[in-house]
């Protein structure tokens, strides 16, 4: 290792990445100051000191890889980011959580309201079923007993009220009975 600068080899093993992990990474902008040098083997990468040691003074290594999965030298990162520290950039994260938990409350609040209003017209439907249906059932029996003696006079009316006319009363009465029910 020179003084000066790193191999590929030891600049993946202090960030703790793959050497393939680390020349991808160049191949995308990554350490843009990078050069050749006669090595060992004839000419091979080498990156400066200075840049590898911000990267690992800034802390930035291994945020980035886990986080972001990009390694870029802190000024492109700051650059990026309009000058927003990891302590800015964390707040705002924070803040960003709050506000989504905030509207997630709300939107259940208001889910809530509107099932408790269904839930209360669905009690008041039912109420009015039942009641059509204990006049239904009144009319069923009016029916039945002047089928079995149509000559007798509608129960309801006067005695002096004909039997032809018990049938035009039931019609007004199931009438009444459905303009009670909502129209959907």
């Amino acid at each position: 290792m020179s003084d000066d600068s790193y191999t590929l080899k030891e600049v993946a093993e202090l960030l703790g990445v793959s050497k393939r992990t680390l020349q991808r990474r160049i191949r995308e902008g990554a350490f843009p100051h990078k050069f050749l040098a006669p090595g060992r083997h004839g000419l091979e990468t080498r990156i400066p000191a200075g840049d590898v040691r911000l990267l690992l003074e800034a802390g930035r290594a291994q945020d980035s890889i886990a986080a972001n999965r990009t390694l870029v030298p802190q000024s492109t990162a700051l650059a990026l980011t309009g000058g927003l520290t990891a302590g800015d950039l964390e707040t705002v994260r924070e803040t960003v959580i709050a506000l989504a938990r905030q509207e997630r409350e709300s939107v259940l609040q208001l889910v809530q309201q509107s099932l408790d209003a269904q839930e209360q017209e669905a009690a008041a439907l039912r109420s009015q079923i039942a009641s059509v249906q204990s006049a239904v059932d009144r009319l069923r029996r009016r029916l039945e007993a002047w089928i079995e003696a149509p000559s007798a006079p509608y129960p309801s009316d006067p005695p002096s009220t004909r039997s032809d006319d018990y049938g035009s009363s039931l019609l007004g009465e199931i009438e009444a009975l459905l303009s009670r029910l909502p129209r959907g």
